[in-house]
């Protein structure tokens, strides 16, 4: 095995290990789980493709892809107009054991590590915004940094459809350098609804099944080719199942752990077929293992 494999997998040992231990971190007493200010979540998600926003960057090798999210609630209030704003910062990588596009002397097997601080606003009529600024950046030397300007709105609809509530969510994504696809710097939008489909009434095994479902489009440039061959708006459709579930074993004061699988299906536009070189990308399988407290 090559020394950088060796690395990998012991990098893999320990931070699933550090899942395991981190509920130890946490409080002792009678009071549950965190009820303090700043709030943790610690997620390995398994896949055996990367896709972001429809565009292929691996389908081979063990793909690996932990993140942690850090977020501090300055401000909570159900009867104010703005009911809570919180600062975030998360760091997203993946691990990729084909050395993805590996140029100079970065560790060979980390493709990418995402850097995105983040302010969240939650609204009356449980809506809820947030102003998100990513550095997506390349270790390995893959690809050049790409800086963006992400703008969420999501709506919980729960109260007014119950468990056929569709959780809808837009996203408008603004590129201020670099570029994800193409020679130009572009916008996108992404529509998302995640109806469930089943819920187990057993507290003691809370399985729920969902199906996820994502439209991407590209207001200007987003998904444009090189040369001006095209510019297509139509990126791609996605949709899955995805079973998941909180562990409910593991005592309320560790947190709250949750395992999922989510299987998912990709439609892409033209441009993306042809950046793909006319291959429909294989079916999505991810794994996730995660912490939240």
């Amino acid at each position: 095995m090559r020394n950088d494999q060796r690395m990998l997998w012991l990098v893999v040992a320990l931070a699933v290990g550090a899942t395991v231990l981190a509920p130890r971190l946490g409080r002792a007493d009678d009071e549950g789980p965190n009820r303090g200010a700043i709030s943790l979540s610690l997620t390995n998600d398994f896949t055996n493709t990367y896709m972001f926003r429809g565009i292929q960057q691996e389908r081979d090798g063990f793909i690996w892809q932990p993140y942690v999210d850090v977020g501090l609630t300055v401000w909570d209030d159900e009867d104010a107009p703005i009911k809570s704003v919180t600062l975030g910062m998360g760091i997203w990588n993946s691990f990729q054991t084909e050395r993805t596009g590996a140029e100079g002397d970065g560790p060979a097997n980390l493709y990418e590590t995402d850097f995105y601080p983040s302010l969240t606003v939650g609204l009356p009529g449980n809506f809820e915004t947030s102003i998100i600024y990513y550095a997506y950046t390349s270790p390995n030397g893959a690809f050049r940094t790409v800086q963006e300007m992400d703008f969420l709105v999501g709506y919980d609809d729960s109260d007014l459809l119950g468990r056929l509530a569709m959780s809808p969510t837009v996203t408008f994504a603004l590129e201020v350098s670099g570029t994800s696809f193409g020679d130009k710097r572009g916008s996108f939008v992404g529509l998302g609804v995640e109806p469930t489909i089943w819920a187990s009434e057993n507290e003691d095994f809370p399985l729920s099944v969902t199906f996820p479902m994502a439209l991407g489009l590209s207001i200007d440039n987003y998904y444009e080719e090189e040369a001006g061959r095209s510019n297509d708006h139509f990126g791609y459709l996605q949709w899955g199942l995805r079973a998941g579930t909180d562990l409910p074993f593991v005592p309320e004061t560790w947190g709250t752990w949750n395992v999922s699988v989510t299987g998912s299906g990709y439609y892409l536009g033209q441009s993306l077929k042809r950046y793909n070189e006319g291959d429909q990308p294989q079916p999505q399988v991810v794994g996730s293992l995660g912490i939240s407290y």
